[in-house]
């Protein structure tokens, strides 16, 4: 999509509210689009204009069908890691909304899906140190934990 390396641009740069104008303006011909939706509550997040982001996070992290893009969940999990982010004590969690993307997105893929998907959420947690998020992968799957940490150190 040319129009999200423009809207990253407009991110990369600072120049929040030119972003977010021109997110409502594709959203105009496509506003179910999920990376449009992404975009626009990064936007508003940075505006700090919380309220309408977080419903936003929240109605892409509930999508039916869910989003199982794992870039995007990515982008996703970031945001939902933003909006906690002034939390104290620091959370060893990015919250349960999070959770619930991964959990759906876990639940709608492919055998290859799931572990690409929990290898990737379980990466991630490690790295921001969100110690319940990586569990929590760890609970709910037998995908191999000494083999991701092995690359993870690499």
């Amino acid at each position: 999509m040319a129009a999200a390396r423009e809207l990253e641009d407009y991110l990369e740069t600072g120049r929040y509210k030119d972003g977010l104008s021109k997110c409502n303006k594709l959203l105009k011909k496509s506003p179910a689009n999920n990376q449009l939706l992404y975009f626009k509550a990064n936007f508003l997040f940075s505006l700090t204009q919380h309220d309408e982001a977080n419903q936003i996070l929240d109605q892409l992290c509930s999508r039916n069908p869910p989003i199982v893009d794992l870039m995007l969940i990515s982008d996703l999990d970031e945001l939902a890691t933003m909006a906690v982010a002034d939390e104290y004590p620091r959370a060893l969690s990015n919250g349960p909304r999070a959770g619930k993307l991964w959990t759906n997105a876990t639940n709608a893929a492919g055998k290859n899906g799931v572990i690409a998907i929990n290898q990737k959420r379980f990466s991630t947690a490690v790295n921001e140190q969100r110690w319940q998020d990586a569990a929590t992968v760890r609970r709910s799957t037998s995908f191999d934990i000494q083999r991701i940490l092995i690359l993870h150190r690499h």
